[in-house]
């Protein structure tokens, strides 16, 4: 099913639907955020999935703000990893909600405040008392204004807890999105496939972290050194 097929789908009705009727302001916040995006994604080509390497353009779009100079430690033409996984169509739709509640709420939601509709076919889910159950936090979006969670190497078998912020983008985290989470530089480019790419990853120690750390056991030994 296209991409934009999954926000037309009964699946996507029914959880809009669900959200409005509930009594509290928030579902009915979270189902508007959720159909203005589905109106927006109407008016716009689909995006595609991106590419393992791609050409940049001589002004980005968009730069880090934040440790710029550790980001992009050398000139770039060419940023490599950024390419998303493809996705099920109800995910695609889990991940609509996740994004739009982390937006309007600013925070991630726990399986009790999905709709019923969008609860995962888990047996360790019961859609009667969603909140009994054991990973309640199953589904993550990581917010735009908020420190990340850790990446681990179970991003290469889902990005269900590395939801986009961007509602709009309904996807998981890139490796290139990862990495830049776990503070690797644009430039490091990783190699494999993209499963063997997201292991790596979340298997890392970030990089400025172990040089923070590097810092302090050199200044311990220069010490010892002149005592």
């Amino acid at each position: 099913m296209p991409w934009q097929s999954s926000l037309n789908s009964a699946l996507m009705t029914e959880s809009l639907q669900e959200l409005c009727m509930r009594e509290d302001v928030i579902g009915r916040r979270v189902a508007a955020r959720m159909a203005s995006v589905k109106t927006l994604i109407a008016t716009q080509d689909d995006p595609g999935s991106g590419t393992q390497r791609s050409y940049l353009p001589r002004q980005p779009i968009a730069q880090p703000t934040t440790l710029v100079h550790w980001y992009q430690d050398r000139p770039l033409n060419l940023l490599a990893n950024h390419q998303s996984c493809s996705h099920m169509p109800s995910d695609i739709v889990r991940y609509l909600f996740v994004s739009a509640y982390g937006r309007e709420i600013g925070a991630s939601p726990r399986l009790a405040d999905f709709p019923i509709a969008l609860l995962p076919s888990h047996k360790n889910v019961d859609p009667l008392r969603p909140g009994d159950a054991i990973f309640k936090d199953r589904f993550r979006v990581q917010l735009a204004d908020m420190f990340s969670m850790t990446v681990t190497s179970h991003i290469g078998k889902d990005g269900h807890a590395f939801i986009h912020p961007d509602p709009s983008q309904c996807r998981s985290l890139t490796v290139r999105e990862a990495a830049r989470l776990q503070t690797f530089p644009d430039s490091y480019v990783f190699l494999g496939n993209r499963t063997s790419q997201y292991t790596q990853v979340g298997n890392a120690v970030p990089p400025l972290l172990a040089q923070q750390i590097a810092n302090v056991v050199a200044q311990l030994l220069r010490d010892a050194r002149i005592s």
